[in-house]
């Protein structure tokens, strides 16, 4: 299945929307370096005085779920299905590693800010695992592209005796 012409609606060249995807990962990947910042931010507008600094899990966590329903979508003969009732086994895998890594996220935000700090906590990682989501989405399209072009050189050098005219 062709994903590429789903993410591509408005760009005219694709290699145009592959250097917008390529800017973005490089983005998020800055993003996700200071994104302690949030929580240093929130340990001191909090009245319980830890100072606690969070790892950025839930942002790896979405990463993976994206490029997963990414390889997903391309190797698997059938689409992602939203009907509960007629799920595989890795809607369910997906669905169980969301639920555990936001349960795990609202556990540890109220944990180490309470509830009115640990819910502004919740929003922003929901919003950036939905865009890490997204990236993983996009990484593995990147990831295709980049194993393609990798086999045409490998053909193109392997071959190079064969496919030259004497």
């Amino acid at each position: 299945m062709d994903t590429a012409g789903q993410l591509i609606p408005n760009f005219e060249n694709e290699w145009v929307f592959m250097l917008v995807c390529f800017l973005f990962l490089i983005g998020l990947y800055f993003l996700q370096k200071y994104v302690y910042l949030i929580d240093e931010y929130l340990n001191k507008r909090n009245a319980i005085g830890q100072s606690w600094l969070g790892k950025p899990w839930p942002l790896y966590v979405g990463l993976a779920l994206g490029l997963l329903g990414f390889l997903y979508n391309v190797f698997s003969p059938h689409k992602l299905n939203f009907n509960l009732l007629s799920w595989k086994l890795v809607e369910w895998v997906l669905f169980a590693i969301t639920f555990l890594a936001v349960s795990g996220l609202i556990y540890e935000s109220m944990l180490h800010f309470g509830i009115k700090m640990g819910v502004f906590r919740i929003t922003t990682y929901l919003i950036l695992m939905a865009l890490y989501f997204y990236a993983g989405f996009i990484s593995g399209l990147l990831l295709v592209t980049l194993l393609a072009i990798g086999i045409l050189i490998f053909f193109f050098r392997y071959f190079k005796n064969l496919l030259t005219l004497k």
